[in-house]
């Protein structure tokens, strides 16, 4: 499969605070900076996409005040020749990670991307092949994620804690990221909803509030992201 010939950025987010992360395990070090076979999360996450050259352009958000992590992981890691012209911009993320999304966005303004992919700093199990996948999707349909089919059985419930549906496995998948979109149009969108008292469940419902629908590729079950010390195993 060849890569998407459009110029691309990544954004890679490791703003969140790993509250649930922090309360399963001994350590005090959020799940990005946690390490898998010697190498931090937030690294793994980001190797792939060095190995695609239309990614051009990297911004990784993080906590306020982490910007000097983040620079060190970045420096100390063992492929950091592939960051050669495109050594990330970080930006400091904000209240929620709509917000820290938006301020991401507006960091690629004028950078001359044309597709953005928005990924978990927290999912280091991405490949290459998944990341090609949505690449393209955009260019044939403007916007598109992975997902990978739902092996639970999926429900929906009410405020109490009652079963309002039981939601067809057939219908339901699990979406993963990267996400990738049209760059202009998903920044015009996350800006039209910034402020509405909502907070999206990922940018894929913020670009079908306000853009339309969201085209779906295959993901990979093994893309999972980090929630708890046990799933770095």
């Amino acid at each position: 499969m060849k890569s998407e010939v459009l110029p691309a950025a990544l954004l890679l987010t490791a703003a969140g605070s790993s509250s649930r992360f922090l309360a399963s395990s001994a350590q005090k070090q959020k799940k990005e900076y946690a390490d898998i076979a010697g190498v931090p999360v937030l690294l793994h996450a980001l190797e792939p996409f060095l190995r695609i050259s239309t990614v051009r352009n990297i911004v990784i958000t993080c906590p306020p005040g982490d910007e000097e992590v983040v620079t060190h992981l970045l420096k100390d890691w063992a492929l950091a020749p592939l960051l050669e012209n495109r050594f990330p911009f970080l930006v400091s993320g904000g209240s929620s990670r709509q917000a820290s999304v938006l301020a991401g966005l507006e960091a690629l303004e004028g950078s001359g991307a044309a597709i953005v992919l928005i990924h978990d700093g927290a999912r280091p199990w991405i490949t290459k092949e998944v990341i090609e996948r949505v690449m393209h999707g955009v260019e044939g349909h403007g916007a598109a994620i992975p997902v990978s089919p739902s092996t639970s059985a999926m429900k929906m419930v009410d405020g109490t804690g009652n079963i309002l549906c039981h939601l067809p496995r057939s219908q339901t998948v699990e979406a993963q990221t990267p996400q990738g979109f049209r760059f202009p149009e998903i920044l015009t969108a996350h800006r039209k909803v910034f402020g509405d008292g909502k907070l999206y469940i990922d940018d894929a419902e913020v670009y079908d509030k306000v853009i339309g629908p969201v085209f779906t590729v295959d993901g990979d079950p093994n893309n999972r992201k980090i929630t708890y010390r046990s799933d770095l195993s």
